[in-house]
């Protein structure tokens, strides 16, 4: 096989191939064996395989792997090499004899191995607790909806006795609680196959700051508009209605802790990242706040973590969610006394660059 196509492979697959004469000497490697070993191909060569193994295992184990391997026909299992820096890795061994009577070295980085399957094992138990959360939302919701039924019914009845009244207006209160808690649960569980289509984002964010200044309430807020993106009816490719969710649980947030009549800023600027080759919008909601302390910060992105009894606390989770989706972020940034700014960073163009735009119009990145 020719030697490049060797290395793309090996690269592909994250392993190395250390090959050795029937003296144990390097003879050749193929494969990011710098990034894995921190040694070059060339520093290698010319070296005894032993010298990547501790000590300890030199006589006894390193022999016993090569007489396992002619016995079997090759040896599988776990080893650890000495990096160039001293470090210690466990990778995974494959080793067999080769046809010119030296031996062959497949390793794979076995920490990188494990860090995949605790990825696909969470996604599983991700699978599963969703489908566990969406038979007690069907459960629960039922047995909620009576309660909240017949608390109705008991408060009309009840009309003469002020303790009862208390008593059952708790329960429905309670229950309303309960019934919030459903819905986000299953918002965030089951979130819509996102639909992304070009539209203008400077509308939907107008739209959404409409909604908040229309709503009947007795508090209200300033918002100040400061927008650097220009034309601001360029349109971005995306999910509008996803979108509009998580715009819509940042602006809750920054008016549920700013004080009736403070002013909130919300700035949209456009940004360019060279590295990946992609334009952003970036939103910025700022609020006069009392702040956040840096271990609050650190709990925000928690499921179930809320300042607020009444709330749930999933909202923010749930904007962090969508952001994801989008290949974005959402950052927070915020200081006590001095208010919360929360960053919302979302790619103009949600597909991958390659596919939309001709490489040949522009600069690659070096």
């Amino acid at each position: 096989m020719d030697i490049s196509l060797t290395n793309q492979i090996l690269q592909a697959l994250e392993a190395i191939a250390i090959i050795t004469n029937a003296q144990d000497v390097i003879n050749n490697c193929f494969g990011p064996v710098e990034s894995l070993l921190k040694y070059s191909s060339q520093e290698l060569i010319g070296k005894s395989i032993t010298e990547l193994l501790f000590p300890e295992d030199r006589k006894v184990f390193f022999q016993n792997l090569k007489l396992t391997s002619l016995k079997k026909g090759f040896f599988e299992g776990k080893i650890a090499l000495m990096g160039k820096d001293k470090s210690k890795t466990i990778y995974q061994l494959h080793l067999f004899k080769s046809q010119s009577g030296g031996w062959v070295y497949v390793l794979k980085d076995l920490a990188k191995e494990s860090q995949r399957e605790h990825k696909l094992k969470n996604h599983i138990k991700l699978i599963c607790v969703g489908e566990i959360a969406n038979l007690m939302v069907h459960h629960f919701r039922n047995s909620i909806t009576s309660i909240g039924g017949f608390s109705k019914r008991a408060l009309r009845v009840c009309l003469s006795n002020p303790k009862c009244q208390d008593y059952l207006g708790i329960i429905h209160r309670q229950v309303a609680r309960l019934e919030k808690l459903m819905n986000v649960v299953e918002t965030f569980v089951y979130l819509p196959t996102p639909q992304f289509r070009p539209f203008e984002f400077i509308s939907l964010l107008k739209r959404v700051l409409r909604r908040w200044m229309k709503r009947k309430t007795d508090r209200r807020w300033r918002f100040h508009i400061d927008s650097n993106y220009r034309p601001l009816n360029q349109k971005i490719v995306a999910d509008p209605f996803l979108l509009d969710m998580a715009l819509d649980e940042v602006l809750k947030n920054a008016c549920d802790f700013t004080k009736p009549g403070d002013r909130i800023e919300v700035s949209l600027t456009k940004v360019n990242n060279s590295k990946v080759l992609k334009e952003f919008i970036e939103v910025r909601v700022k609020d006069t706040g009392p702040g956040l302390e840096e271990g609050e910060i650190k709990k925000i992105f928690d499921l179930f973590y809320t300042k607020r009894p009444e709330d749930v606390g999933m909202g923010l989770k749930l904007t962090q969610k969508i952001m994801e989706i989008h290949g974005g972020y959402i950052k927070i940034n915020s200081r006590i006394g001095q208010g919360t700014e929360v960053t919302l960073r979302i790619p103009a163009d949600r597909r991958r660059f390659i596919r939309y735009k001709k490489l040949s119009d522009m600069p690659l990145p070096s």
